[in-house]
């Protein structure tokens, strides 16, 4: 009897070991384009430097649900390169922008205030914005590192520049 205890103990010990092993350590570079999101037409020389992929400085925001309904993951790039430790084998949605609360994002909020006067907010295309990454990846258990070039769209809820 004993030994079976002590069988039992020493299993459910290894399994939940596996069970709460880290995930990868991955190292990303990442190169990045943009959309022009000015307000006066741009020049043609300004749009191929839009083009032109350059090392992404700033966050991304990791999700492993494209709805991001999980907590996901803020990941700062600096000059390209970032890495995480934690995620297991899977796809990833990456956003450039924080996940907009449709109900209290000070931004949503004043368009909302604004729509008395005449300003519409839709719905339907704050939920399309949240929700599409700029970025989608997979993760096997051997992957160590990625290197893709992303695209940064315009935000439509921000004005854009003069």
């Amino acid at each position: 009897m004993k030994k079976i205890l002590i069988a039992l103990l020493v299993s459910s010990t290894l399994f939940a070991c596996k069970s709460t092993k880290k995930g990868n350590s991955v190292k990303f570079e990442i190169a990045v384009t943009s959309d022009y999101c000015g307000g006066a037409a741009p020049s043609d020389e300004l749009i191929k430097e839009l083009k032109t992929p350059k090392p992404y400085t700033g966050v991304l925001y990791i999700h492993s649900d494209s709805q991001r309904e999980d907590d996901g993951i803020k990941l700062k790039f600096n000059k390209g390169t970032a890495t995480v430790t934690g995620l297991n084998p899977g796809q990833y949605f990456g956003f450039m922008d924080k996940k907009i609360d449709l109900k209290s994002d000070p931004t949503v909020v004043a368009v909302r205030t604004k729509k008395r006067s005449g300003t519409r907010i839709d719905q339907s295309s704050l939920e399309e914005y949240n929700t599409t990454p700029n970025y989608a990846f997979s993760l096997e258990e051997s992957t160590t590192q990625k290197s893709d070039t992303i695209h940064k769209r315009c935000n439509p809820f921000i004005p854009p520049a003069p």
